[in-house]
This record gives structure tokens, sequence and C-alpha cells, in this order.
């Protein structure tokens, strides 16, 4: 099954389910992971500080709704295409640094880093004195923090969005779902990638600016690790596990397949009208695909009740 085959309703809920639902609930989700971290960086920045775990979370929640909104308002506005789902299975890493280099060079420019860190520095001060009722100078001092590193950390990520060798499993021993289960160890590599490539940075910004000490060290593993969840997910693997599942759902919710939705497949194997080829599966004869695929939904529930 692939995404282009939905009709118009089907569609727009996909759509909708890959902008807006993952990147609001993903915004809340981390932002309420970062706010966290801001909470600590206060009080070891400033002990006297009348600052709050809850405080710190709520915080994080809103700045990551505010961007997840903004990231999926952007993502409509562009009218993302719905195209054949192509799985990437095999992983280089010389390729893969040598993407990373290519894309800081050529898609990424200063000026937007310069605009996301001048952006969250005022989104600190307007939101941090106005709602939570930090002084001033904490205001100041997260927003110095956090405009050059997420200036930093937003090169870095949109630069990790290199692509891997596509490559087709043919092999007949592979489990159904070996593409999914591909994609995760992918995906955790891409953890890794970035978040060592973020704690390098942050490690070198501490020591510029003279704030280097056990703390702000542990602070940093938990702000890269974060943030390197942010970049698996906002990555090619990222995006490719989302759209599997949200298609899935989508399709659960119109009871077109069924939640054991492998299950189903090995029952229709076993009725000789698919076989299957690694982990994936596919008609015996093109006739059955454009067969099933001319049946309107409506009249396939009335034949079923």
């Amino acid at each position: 099954m692939q995404p282009k085959w939905l009709d118009e309703s089907q569609k727009k809920t996909y759509r909708n389910l890959v902008i807006w639902w993952n990147g609001i609930f993903f915004g809340i989700l981390f932002g309420a992971g970062y706010g966290a971290i801001i909470h600590y960086y206060i009080l070891h920045l400033y002990p006297q500080a009348e600052s709050s775990l809850e405080k710190g979370v709520l915080f994080g929640m809103i700045q990551g709704f505010i961007s997840g909104s903004i990231g999926g308002y952007f993502q409509k506005l562009h009218k993302q295409k719905i195209e054949t789902y192509v799985p990437l299975t095999k992983f280089s890493l010389k390729k893969y640094w040598q993407e990373i280099i290519k894309n800081i060079s050529s898609i990424i420019t200063i000026m937007s880093v310069i605009g996301i860190g001048i952006s969250i520095f005022f989104g600190c001060l307007a939101i941090m004195p106005t709602i939570f009722q930090y002084k001033l100078t904490e205001a100041v001092t997260i927003g110095l923090i956090w405009g050059p590193f997420f200036g930093i950390v937003t090169l870095v990520s949109w630069s990790i969005n290199a692509s891997f060798v596509r490559e087709s499993n043919t092999n007949e021993t592979a489990k159904p779902n070996q593409g999914i289960r591909d994609l995760f160890n992918l995906a955790l590599k891409i953890i890794i990638i970035s978040a060592v490539s973020i704690y390098i940075v942050y490690a070198i910004i501490l020591i510029i600016i003279d704030k280097l000490n056990l703390i702000m060290l542990i602070l940093g593993l938990g702000f890269a690790v974060i943030t390197g969840l942010v970049t698996s997910i906002a990555h090619s693997t990222g995006r490719s596990y989302r759209f599997h599942y949200a298609l899935r759902l989508v399709l659960v919710i119109d009871d077109c397949i069924p939640i054991d939705y492998v299950r189903f497949l090995e029952y229709a194997r076993e009725l000789t009208l698919i076989k299957r080829i690694g982990g994936g599966y596919q008609f015996y004869h093109q006739e059955f695909k454009e067969y099933f695929q001319s049946i309107p939904i409506n009249e396939t529930e009335e034949e079923i009740s």
C-alpha cells in the first residue's frame, strides 16, 4: 500500500497526521524535556532564582508548541507531495559525512542560523519574564545560551539530513516489516552521530564562555541526547517511520486494514493472493492489484455487511 493510492479524504487525513500531529505532538513532547533542563540551568546559574520544574516544563511545552505549529504551517504551505515510499536500508558513514559537509556549504546559510538564534533569544525575553515571572537577567542569560546553541544545532540538524543508498531487500528469508526495523536501526545511528556532534559543539561553546564544569556538561548531555532524538525524527529515516505508521493509522481508522496488519497479509499469502518478497508483499498478478484498486471502499463495506 502506498499513500498515493488513498482517496482525497484519506490523503487529507494523512497529510494532517504527518504535518500537524507530528509537528505539534513532538514539539510539545521534546519541548517539555528542553524546558526541564532549562529549569536546572537557571538553578545552577542563579541559585537564588525562584524557578520550579513545573515552570520550566511549561515554558518548554509552549516553545515546543509554537515551533511545532510553525513547522507544520510551513510544511502545509508548501503542500508536501505524497510520493511512493522507498525504504533506505544501506548506510555509509563516509558518504554520510560527505553529505553533511556538502549540505553545510551549499544548503544552509549563515543568515538562517543567525535568524533562528535571534528568534529564540527574543522568544525567551518575551515569554519568560511576562508569563513565568523570571527576572530579566535570567531571561537574557537563557536567551544568550539558547540563541547561539540552537542556531548551531539547527545547522547541524538540517545538514545531517543526508541520504542513504537505496537498496531493495530481495532476501526471501527476511521477516515482515524488515524495512521498518532497518529504519529503526538507522535512526539509532542518526541519534548517536547527532548527539556526539552537538555535544562537541556545546563543549566548545562552554570553553569559549568560560562556563565549563561538571554540572554544565551533564545538562549539555541531556540537551545533546534530546536534540539527537529530534534530529532523528526530522531525518529522512524518522520521516519514513512516521509516514509508514500514519498511513497505517489512516487505513485502520477507515476499516481498510486490521490492526494486526502482518497477520492479515500472511493470511492473504496463504490464500495465494500475494507473495512475500523479502520483508514486503506483492500481488502474484498485476490484474489482482488493479481489481482491488478498482473496488470503491463503500461498495466493499456493503458486500461485507
